[in-house]
């Protein structure tokens, strides 16, 4: 059977990681295929049994013109529904609200007859993950988009029981089921047992350094309670737009010995072996792959109180909201 996974990119992002590991679990069994178009590389393994194929379809800059975006946007689609079309996967896999809206478009290009089987992957709140990224009007435009679009898929996957409940009541003919985020357990259990001694007074917070995801919020609570904690320090790994901001807000709280920010790494495991506490301050999530290896490497676990976290933690019981 072939299986093409579409996603508009390969770095960085808890989506990105899950759909690698996917992708290598059923290459084995299966003829599967990446399909992006922003760029090919990946900074996750890609086993060699899976190809990895990018549409010539660049993102638009921040200074690009209305016009042009609407033009690279429109291309997308052209190329999408092209390559899918001669390709013709089985099955078709995508992942992210504004990467389904693409590839639903695109179909509406191909016979139905033709049409492989579509199975869509949400990995955010739709409704708030759309207007955050593409602002209120194009935020609007997408809910209205994927309202009508998502009808015509064959499975709709969910991360919580929460989105579960409303996509069986927004799409009555949907098949949609809720399938939460894998992480390799023996490979943490393994690292857990053989270093569990490395403690240190750190408090961890992992994550693109991006608005939504409530940084300065985390640094000024460290700084607040940081008379009664100045044995602690607080770690953030990640990189992103806030990166200046945050680095700029550390310096006027005057916390500098106390809060580092450092770049997102591949060695991500030797910091939660290491830490004493993880917070998570995020203003909306999914399901953050992060907070659940931090609860696997048995961290005492801090979430802001965003949709569905009570599924992920039980408070004051496996963690705190």
């Amino acid at each position: 059977m072939k299986i093409s996974f579409y996603i508009s990119s390969l770095k960085g992002g808890g989506a990105e990681r899950v759909l690698a590991i996917i992708a290598n679990s059923i290459a084995n069994v299966h003829d599967v295929e990446i399909v992006t178009f922003f760029s090919k590389e990946s900074d996750y393994y890609i086993s060699p049994k899976v190809n990895v194929k990018r549409l010539s379809s660049p993102p638009s800059n921040q200074n690009s013109s209305f016009y042009s975006r609407i033009k690279k946007y429109i291309s997308r689609i052209q190329l999408t529904a092209n390559y899918f079309r001669t390709e013709k996967p089985d099955i078709i896999i995508s992942f992210m609200d504004a990467v389904n809206i693409t590839l639903m478009i695109s179909m509406l290009f191909i016979k139905k007859s033709n049409r492989p089987k579509i199975i869509l992957s949400e990995r955010h709140i739709p409704w708030v993950s759309l207007n955050y990224h593409g602002g209120r009007l194009l935020g609007i435009i997408g809910q209205i988009l994927q309202h009508f679009l998502y009808s015509s898929a064959d499975v709709l996957v969910v991360q919580t029981e929460f989105l579960r409940s409303w996509a069986s009541k927004k799409w009555k003919n949907l098949f949609v089921m809720k399938i939460t985020n894998p992480i390799d357990i023996d490979l943490i259990d393994e690292k857990y047992h053989k270093n569990k001694k490395l403690k240190k007074n750190i408090i961890l917070c992992v994550g693109r350094l991006v608005n939504y995801k409530n940084h300065a919020f985390l640094i000024r609570a460290f700084g607040k309670a940081f008379e009664k904690m100045n044995n602690y320090k607080l770690k953030i790994i990640g990189d992103g737009p806030e990166k200046y901001n945050l680095k700029s807000l550390v310096e006027k709280l005057e916390l500098g010995d106390s809060v580092e920010i450092i770049d997102r790494t591949k060695n991500i495991f030797e910091y939660y072996l290491q830490a004493k506490i993880f917070v998570l301050p995020s203003k909306y999530e999914g399901v953050p792959n992060v907070a659940l290896e931090a609860m696997a490497f048995r961290l005492p676990v801090i979430l802001s109180n965003f949709y569905a976290s009570d599924e992920i933690v039980s408070d004051n019981i496996s963690g705190y909201i």
